[in-house]
């Protein structure tokens, strides 16, 4: 399956620190023990490759760049060698290891054996789940205590790279800086990407214990500090994962942003961090990326079928998930290869023109008229693989459609994630906007709203959307000191925001309860 390789425009450079997110302690010297130099690309690297890394760095200084100070705290992965290195314009890291600990980390650190270590690990996450679910109830949590202050001086810097304004990490191919017979991945990346994602969970671990402790001021600037670094991350994202990596991160945060608000106990400063969430949306960003990667994918992965005389096509035979496999088809170089990319473009285009279309019911359609083509497409692929060759000897032309057709179908699946993926992003954001405001109601008013329509223009510029009903989210009141704020949910059905363990299928509103 073709890489989902995201890129994004307008990079744009972040603000002045909200308030809350200053850090409390003395900033440290994030560059120490780096030694910068000029930022080199190498001579080696493919043209196609040195032009969108210069593109991307372009009134980039390395110190400037966050990715520089994270690797540093972060600890540097064997994959980033010499060229990733000049690439970042850093000459030497200094020698001494990450003091970071993820919780597998943490859990070697302090047992001998696996399976003490797997109990160590299932401990501390039982512990945070278990500080989410009891926020503003006293409670201990020795094993999240324990996990959070062996990593409090990293966090306490963490919070200060993520104040920097832009985020760089080396374009590379996966085998080498030479491609040849290479797909283009970015497994070096997630060296450093998949420890940014740990550390990111662990000052959401420590807003939780915080929060648990009544420390509410502090928890909310840890999460403020996540929202920060997934912006960072999204807005110079260039793969996939990068940009997943942010939105994986605001879900937590959502999540504890939940757990505070029924808590009843943010207060004043709830009008504050309502105000900053409108800063941090993804409101249609990972739609806008699908146009960027296929820029770069398409061309990437039809030049690959060229030069390797091979089609790669899905292999049906697993039921459970979709894999991929290359065919080798004789007489490809015939193909007019020009029109194969144009018609793939053209084809794919349809995909993002659905994704745009506002109404949820119309959008859905159209994926499922979609879904409907490209299954009898991928169906009767093998038989197209096979026939090819004598399709290219009776009509090159059509035979060319034809693959620019089969090419643009492995996207299809993508399509539909990103289209569903953007809508569980702007629910939850739109909902942690709505709970905030309504607390900030209560603070400022002493009672909850009664309608959402309450909380404009004083909390909110407008009533904020449900992607799933094709209008407001949903509010009710069910006390004087409690209200109800929830979305349909991917079903669009309006379950009342309430679990129900006999239906079916299972309710799955999204749902976010205010109390004063």
């Amino acid at each position: 399956m073709p890489s989902l390789l995201i890129a994004l425009g307008g990079l744009l450079l972040l603000g002045t620190a909200p308030a809350l997110l200053r850090a409390e302690n003395r900033p440290a010297d994030l560059l120490e023990g780096i030694v910068l130099s000029e930022p080199e690309i190498p001579a080696t690297l493919p043209q196609r490759y040195r032009d969108l890394n210069a593109a991307l760095t372009k009134g980039l200084a390395p110190q400037h760049n966050a990715a520089v100070p994270l690797a540093r705290l972060l600890g540097v992965s064997p994959a980033f060698g010499p060229d990733e290195l000049r690439m970042l314009g850093v000459k030497t890291f200094p020698a001494r290891r990450s003091a970071f600990l993820n919780d597998e980390d943490y859990a070697a650190a302090l047992e001998t054996d696996e399976e003490s270590q797997q109990k160590r690990v299932a401990a501390l996450r039982d512990e945070t789940r278990n500080a989410l679910e009891n926020i503003g109830r006293q409670g201990q949590f020795p094993e999240l205590a324990r996990y959070i202050a062996l990593n409090e001086p990293v966090l306490d810097q963490l919070i200060q790279i993520v104040e920097w304004p832009r985020f760089y990490l080396p374009i590379v191919p996966d085998s080498d800086l030479v491609p040849e017979g290479g797909d283009w991945r970015f497994h070096k990346r997630l060296d450093l990407l998949g420890p940014l994602s740990d550390a990111g969970r662990a000052l959401e671990c420590r807003a939780v214990l915080r929060a648990s402790r009544g420390e509410v001021r502090p928890a909310l600037r840890d999460l403020l500090a996540v929202r920060q670094l997934s912006r960072l991350l999204a807005r110079e994202a260039f793969s996939s994962t990068q940009f997943l990596v942010a939105l994986r991160r605001t879900t937590a945060v959502h999540q504890v942003e939940a757990a505070l608000l029924k808590s009843g106990r943010v207060g004043e400063l709830a009008e504050d961090y309502g105000t900053k969430l409108e800063q941090f949306s993804f409101s249609r960003s990972l739609i806008d990326c699908d146009e960027y990667e296929r820029e770069w994918t398409l061309p990437e992965e039809i030049d690959r079928f060229r030069r390797h005389g091979v089609v790669r096509i899905e292999n049906a035979a697993s039921p459970l998930y979709s894999t991929y496999e290359d065919r080798p088809v004789k007489d490809l170089q015939r193909l007019d290869w020009d029109r194969v990319l144009q018609v793939a473009r053209d084809r794919t285009a349809r995909f993002s023109a659905a994704m745009r279309i506002e109404s949820t019911a119309q959008r859905t359609a159209e994926f499922q008229r979609m879904r409907v083509e490209t299954k009898e497409a991928v169906a009767s692929s093998g038989r197209m693989i096979r026939d090819l060759p004598a399709s290219i000897e009776r009509d090159p032309r059509e035979a060319a459609e034809r693959l620019g057709n089969h090419v643009a179908n492995l996207y299809r699946p993508v399509a539909d994630v990103l289209r569903e993926t953007d809508d569980r992003a702007r629910t939850r954001h739109n909902l942690s906007r709505a709970g905030f405001a309504a607390a900030a109601c209560a603070q400022t008013h002493g009672r909850l709203p009664r309608t959402l329509q309450e909380l404009t223009p004083e909390f909110l510029a407008e009533v904020l959307h449900d992607p799933y009903a094709d209008g407001p989210l949903t509010f009710e009141v069910e006390s004087r000191d409690r209200v109800r704020i929830w979305s349909w949910g991917p079903n669009r059905l309006d379950e009342r925001g309430r679990p129900n363990p006999t239906a079916y299928p299972q309710p799955d509103d999204f749902v976010i309860d205010v109390s004063r």
